[in-house]
C-alpha cells in the first residue's frame, strides 16, 4: 500500500475506512461520554498506567491532549 495513500483516499477508500471512524468522524457518533481521563500529553505514562489497568480505574476512553 503506498504510504502516502490515505484510507479515504479514492473512489473505494469509503470501504477501508472502518465504520466506528466514519460515523465519528462525520457528527454521526459522540465519543466524549466515552472518555473517562484526560492527561496532557506531559503526562503519557500516567495516562498508559490508567489505560493499562482500566479494571481497577474505570478508564473507557483516555485523551492526551496538548
Amino acid at each position: 500500500m503506498d504510504p502516502q495513500r490515505h484510507d479515504h483516499d479514492g473512489p473505494r477508500g469509503h470501504l477501508l475506512e472502518p465504520t466506528l471512524i466514519r460515523l465519528v468522524k462525520g457528527g454521526q457518533l459522540d465519543m466524549a461520554p466515552l472518555i473517562t481521563h484526560r492527561f496532557p500529553l506531559d503526562d503519557l505514562l500516567q495516562a498508559y498506567e490508567v489505560f493499562a489497568d482500566a479494571g481497577h480505574s474505570g478508564a473507557l476512553k483516555v485523551v492526551l491532549t496538548r
